[in-house]
């Protein structure tokens, strides 16, 4: 299933945005626009479709992937943030900033990654607002190219390349050009950029 959109911007009914959740609770893989570049996402509590993404992608098992979510209850339901990052992500999300956080114990062992962490945002878009209006789990999100190729905003080129690898996917005639998000962490020394993104890190945190 292939659904083209005029841009992020572009309104969609409530049926799109319950249709895309059941899709998610039901093990299915997708497509979609996130709020930097297009990314390949399943519902990342379901090992099974983690690893159908992994393999959309030719990805190799010790590379980890990042969530999105909707709402401070989600990540309050799944990971430990300290209060230090608390604080942080109350002030600067939703905004394109992924932070490394620890999951609860025994959650999402799947998922993390060599340190025992997790890459966590709050996606911003019309779209990924949508969705978790209806959608209240976490979204696996991964860039859609295949391992080890640059990540691509030209929808035919990302549709020829995922069309038999995904169940569905959200394209849009117009992509605005961005980059992935910025990758911080909290250590002992206190905040550290570790990929640079659309925005910086504010100096004052």
């Amino acid at each position: 299933m292939v659904q083209w959109l005029d841009s992020s911007e572009s309104p969609v009914g409530p049926e799109l945005f319950r249709g895309w959740a059941a899709l998610l609770q039901s093990g299915g893989t997708f497509l979609y626009p996130s709020d930097t570049i297009y990314g390949l996402g399943c519902d990342a509590s379901q090992i099974s479709a983690v690893e159908r993404v992994r393999d959309a992608k030719d990805r190799v098992p010790e590379k980890s992937f990042l969530v999105l979510l909707g709402s401070f209850a989600v990540l309050e339901q799944y990971f430990l943030p300290s209060e230090r990052e608390r604080a942080m992500l109350a002030r600067i999300w939703p905004v394109p900033f992924t932070c490394l956080l620890e999951p609860k114990k025994g959650m999402l062992e799947h998922l993390r990654g060599p340190d025992g962490r997790i890459g966590v945002r709050w996606g911003l878009s019309p779209l990924l607002d949508g969705l978790f209006q209806v959608y209240s789990g976490l979204l696996l999100s991964t860039s859609a190219n295949r391992s080890g190729d640059a990540y691509h905003h030209d929808s035919q080129r990302v549709l020829d390349l995922f069309k038999d690898r995904v169940d569905a996917m959200i394209l849009l005639e117009q992509y605005p050009l961005s980059k992935p998000s910025a990758l911080v962490a909290c250590g002992t020394g206190g905040w550290s950029v570790l990929r640079e993104g659309p925005f910086p890190l504010p100096e004052d945190v």
